[in-house]
């Protein structure tokens, strides 16, 4: 009597396949990538620009001052301030911040000129304030 050859994978043999490869492709998702952190420093540079634009837009519709002011935590931006309501922010290292509070006048001007640089050594962005101006600027560097 002839036996036949048993051809291909068991169950078994598979489903420990898959649960390596699944394993494998986790472990890669979890790495922090350049793009990850380019976008950590952009959201947070537009969440700023959009929180200054607003309280300059308050300023003028209201024709009163709008008071901003940033919290900083060892060297990293936490915090911006728009009249006394908090808005937390992801902690972002900052190489440069050359003002910590200002305000908008009902003319549209700031009362400061305004430079915040935020990095995390992959991407940079510069937001800025002309105080003549009260114009907001979010510049990549």
């Amino acid at each position: 009597m002839t036996t036949k050859a048993k051809s291909g994978f068991t169950l078994l043999e598979i489903l420990v396949a898959l649960t390596i490869l699944v394993a494998i492709g986790l472990m890669t998702q979890m790495l922090p990538t350049r793009d990850g952190h380019a976008l950590a420093v952009r959201s947070q540079s537009q969440l700023i620009f959009a929180n200054l634009r607003m309280a300059r837009q308050r300023a003028i519709a209201t024709a009163t001052p709008v008071r901003v002011a940033f919290a900083s935590n060892n060297g990293r931006l936490a915090s911006i301030s728009v009249n006394g309501i908090l808005e937390p922010i992801s902690e972002i290292p900052t190489s440069r911040a050359s003002v910590a509070a200002f305000e908008f006048r009902p003319d549209g001007t700031s009362s400061q000129s305004l430079t915040v640089e935020l990095s995390n050594g992959v991407v940079s962005n510069r937001l800025s304030v002309v105080s003549a101006t009260g114009l907001v600027r979010n510049e990549k560097l």
